[in-house]
């Protein structure tokens, strides 16, 4: 019988203050061949992916030293238009546990696509106010 653990990804920016929509998460373990594609997801309105189900070890194996790797690790790539591309290696999925691992976009530098609010941007001048 196998074994399952789950996977769900979250794509923001500014340090967790947006979430980033429609970021395309590439998963993969690695193999004796290289690397091998688990899935390939979206992130929805709220940056998040959909609970992936990724072939585990038992249980039992993270209970005592010497019984093997208790996880299976996988890359995660995150890619968005407008930010740079983001690579978590070696994350870590135990059978019977939902993981979340949150990747923070870096923006382009040249880039119109996010636009951090700004309490600046509203902000035109004017003569002092009446006291």
């Amino acid at each position: 019988m196998a074994n399952y653990g789950k996977l769900i990804v979250q794509a923001v920016a500014a340090q967790s203050a947006y979430p980033v929509p429609d970021a395309l998460v590439l998963v993969r373990e690695a193999t004796d061949n290289g690397m091998r594609l688990i899935a390939s997801l979206r992130t929805d309105e709220d940056g998040l992916t959909d609970p992936l189900e990724i072939e585990a070890p038992p249980e039992s194996q993270s209970l005592s030293p010497g019984l093997g790797k208790a996880y299976t690790a996988v890359n995660i790539e995150v890619q968005a238009d407008g930010f740079m591309t983001d690579v978590k290696q070696n994350a870590q999925i135990y059978s019977g546990v939902t993981s979340l691992q949150i990747v923070n976009l870096i923006p382009l530098p040249d880039s119109d696509r996010m636009r951090y609010p700004s309490i600046m941007e509203n902000v035109t001048e004017s003569s002092p106010p009446e006291l």
